[in-house]
């Protein structure tokens, strides 16, 4: 009987193993090898005591547990990189970084060209705007409109 009950955990363990930092759901581990599912809760209950397996929740199905081994790092899949935090999209964080971005080109673009020393004229707001506007005519930039951004901000995209 013991020596079954560790080839089960081998098993529940191997299953996890394979899902790499994607994880797996205790429904699918049971799918795959045809353990109960009461014994595959005893095992990962086990095996995260032992720090050899962890729980992950995933950001587009909260209430769905994932398991992957203890060392690995989840997918951005899983967790949404570094725009979720605690599964929910981080708005404020968003805000406050695209405002960061749009204040750093504003103040940094028209002095880093006047110091690069390719512009042998001085080029001021209105200089900069139209060289922006001629990268978004070419599709080199794309110009991106949203409501939130700071006032007298166009945000541009790279383009192919």
């Amino acid at each position: 009987m013991r020596r079954h009950c560790r080839v089960e955990q081998r098993g529940v363990l191997h299953e996890i193993e394979k899902a790499g930092n994607k994880g797996i759901w205790t429904r699918d581990i049971k799918a795959k090898t045809n353990i109960p599912e009461v014994i595959i809760r005893k095992t990962i209950r086990l095996l995260e005591t032992r720090h050899l397996v962890k729980a992950v929740k995933s950001i587009s199905q909260k209430n769905k547990k994932l398991y992957m081994l203890f060392d690995l790092v989840p997918s951005r899949d899983i967790t949404g990189g570094p725009w979720y935090n605690e599964q929910e999209f981080d708005h404020d964080f968003i805000d406050t970084l695209r405002n960061f971005v749009c204040q750093f080109i504003r103040a940094k673009v028209p002095t880093y060209v006047h110091e690069s020393g390719i512009a042998k004229v001085s080029l001021g707001p209105d200089e900069m705007m139209s060289i922006l506007n001629t990268l978004i005519y070419d599709d080199r930039v794309e110009e991106v409109r949203a409501a939130r951004l700071a006032s007298g901000v166009r945000a541009t995209r790279l383009g192919p």
